[in-house]
């Protein structure tokens, strides 16, 4: 398979920003990922960019994506550490608080089935997405949405006391 020089070329941007997302801390697979979906909004937009343009505009969409990604895994620690004591194995469920796992089983099944493969059995989104045979981007919707829902539950019933 032959590229031209246009696809040449945004194949060697593609190569060069994802060694930089990595420089900046980002893993392999998260660098691809920004970078991917940094191209696909290069081929999705309606003006046509010069050759000029290029280079600036996917680096700034792809430290963008990485800004985001890191500011929701430094967000989704956070809520983790304060309401899920993790050991190495995963939740350490005696050191659990009985309100988070009575708050789990208020929760719909299919949320709580949800925070408890991510953050107890340590799975990733892609696991996830293809034990239950859904897009990851619904998986990272519903988790979104389920942590928002186990924080206001717990905050809730810590304000009860």
């Amino acid at each position: 398979m032959r590229l031209n020089a246009y696809e040449h070329y945004l194949l060697q941007l593609t190569n060069d920003l994802v060694h930089y997302l990595q420089s900046l801390g980002a893993s392999q697979q998260d660098a691809e990922d920004i970078a991917q979906e940094a191209v696909v909004k290069i081929l999705e937009i309606d003006s046509v960019l010069t050759a000029e343009a290029i280079r600036p505009w996917l680096f700034r969409v792809g430290i963008n994506g990485y800004f985001t990604l890191y500011k929701q895994t430094k967000r989704r620690r956070e809520i983790v550490r304060q309401y899920l004591p993790v050991t190495a194995s995963g939740i350490n469920w005696q050191e659990t608080d009985d309100d988070l796992y009575e708050t789990l089983q208020e929760l719909p099944v299919s949320t709580s089935t949800l925070l408890i493969m991510k953050y107890a059995e340590n799975l990733s989104l892609k696991e996830i997405s293809f034990l239950l045979n859904r897009p990851e981007d619904s998986i990272k919707t519903a988790l979104y949405r389920g942590r928002k829902q186990l924080k206001k539950r717990m905050e809730e019933k810590n304000h009860d006391y």
